[in-house]
């Protein structure tokens, strides 16, 4: 049987792994990040990529449906956002926004190097790309020096936004 610090090995390895592939797909769509490399995995960001000689951080924060819940959640040893699926739309969006708002960055740190925080749809509903991004366009996301976020992004397998782009003043 595996000891627990075994199981804990390989599940830190399966997310890293995982964000590691999202990020990539990230990259591959925007051309914002043209030229950039994989240099190497860090607990703060997760990932440090590299163009020349300027680094930049990565982040990937998930998100997707619950149908067990209807209020949002933030899961922080597997970096995933639930957002609930059985209510209306205006009670989802409110759900939502108040989440984003008032909790999520709760749980952040501040980044050791400037870093982008890409928002990673997963196994959602084709609405749920444009119902986001309109919630996020309602509020301010935090500033940049106050956890080194360069910029923010929204992605999902085919398409990305970006949300907000912070820099220092």
């Amino acid at each position: 049987m595996p000891s627990s610090q075994d199981l804990h090995s390989s599940y830190a390895a399966d997310k890293k792994q995982r964000e590691y592939q999202l990020i990539e797909q990230f990259i591959r769509l925007c051309p914002d990040f043209a030229g950039f490399h994989f240099d190497r995995f860090l607990e703060n960001p997760d990932m440090i990529y590299t163009r020349g000689d300027e680094h930049v951080g990565f982040d990937s924060v998930i998100i997707s449906e619950d149908q067990a819940t209807v209020n949002c959640y933030f899961n922080e040893p597997l970096c995933t956002v639930g957002i609930p699926t059985r209510l209306t739309e205006p009670e989802r969006a409110d759900k939502i926004a108040v989440f984003f708002e008032n909790k999520l960055f709760d749980h952040w740190r501040h980044y050791s190097l400037p870093t982008i925080l890409v928002f990673s749809l997963l196994d959602t509903a084709p609405d749920t790309f444009a119902e986001l991004l309109d919630i996020a366009s309602r509020f301010k996301l935090p500033p940049f020096d106050l956890y080194n976020i360069r910029d923010y992004y929204l992605c999902d397998s085919k398409r990305y936004v970006k949300i907000a782009e912070t820099r220092p003043v």
